[in-house]
This record gives C-alpha cells, structure tokens and sequence, in this order.
C-alpha cells in the first residue's frame, strides 16, 4: 500500500482501478536538455516492447521446435523412445537388435533445430559410430543411422558376449 501512495503522490493524475492493477490517465515529465530524460525513457520504453516481441517470438519459435521434434519422435514410434527431457533437449531412443537386446542413444537437440543438427550425447556401442552418427540431418536421419550401425556390428556384439561370458574377473579391487 506505500508503493500505491507513492506512485499517487509522485503522479496524481493517475487513476487506478479498484484492485490497482490498471492504471490510466497522464504522466508528465520535465526535461532538462541536457540530459534528455524524454530521449532516455523513450529509448526505455522500445527495448522493453523490443525484449516483449522477442520474447513472443521465442515462444512461437519454441512452439515449431517442439511441433518438429514431436512429430519426429511420432514418425519413429513410441516403442523407440525411451526418455524425453521436459523442454525437448535431450532424447533417450533404442532399439532392439537381433538377438533382442536393447542399444540406446541419447540426442541433444540445438535450439536451433533443425537449422543445426542433434548432438549425440550418449551412444550404446563403439565410438567408430559417432562418425556416422553426426552426418544426420534430422532426429529421424540419426536414429535411421543408429539402427543400421546396431546391426552392422552384430558379429561385433556376438564376439563380445562370447568373450565375457568365458571371461572371469578374478581381483576386481586391482
């Protein structure tokens, strides 16, 4: 209620509403020269209505991004995603090989997607596939990528599992 008095007593041909949210009425200042005070509050008042417009604009653009990213995901099928970060920046995906075990890959998404490409973040397999991985275009092209490099290293993957299950680990602490 001071603040309300004050701005009463500094502007007292403001009228406010009955809950002091709206205000009406007329502001006048007094302008040295010198300093041009109007210059400066006008200056004020533009980058506010410029930081507003800004800010819707960053709000339609967040809207496309996230309109672009669902519709992906939805080309690619639930079954495929594993985990989505609340505002879209990061994706779990998987898929499932041959042999029925899962392979996961984690996408970050650029702000400015899909003018810049995914990062891949995490991957479930040799780091010789992140060569491949980072040619993708879209979340789709990745993902696409992924899923042929998964099975590309089927022998891979068979030799591992040969290899581990004839292998004992005998001192773990050294």
């Amino acid at each position: 209620m001071e603040q309300i008095s004050k701005i009463l007593n500094h502007f007292p041909l403001l009228i406010p509403s009955t809950d002091f949210k709206l205000w009406s009425g007329s502001i006048f200042f007094k302008v040295d020269r010198e300093n041009d005070g109007l210059g400066h509050f006008l200056e004020y008042l533009q980058s506010k209505e410029a930081l507003e417009e800004q800010t819707r604009s960053s709000t339609k653009l967040d809207y496309c991004l996230y309109q672009q990213i669902l519709k992906e995901l939805q080309e690619l099928g639930s079954e495929h995603v594993v985990k989505c970060q609340g505002d879209l920046r990061s994706l779990v995906l998987r898929t499932i090989d041959v042999r029925g075990v899962e392979h996961q890959l984690v996408i970050g998404i650029p702000r400015d997607y899909p003018s810049s490409r995914p990062t891949i973040d995490d991957i479930d397999m040799p780091e010789v596939a992140l060569q491949d991985l980072s040619k993708g275009e879209t979340i789709t092209d990745v993902f696409n990528v992924f899923q042929t490099l998964v099975n590309s290293f089927q022998d891979f993957w068979e030799a591992y599992d040969s290899l581990k299950s004839c292998t004992w680990l005998i001192d773990p602490e050294h």
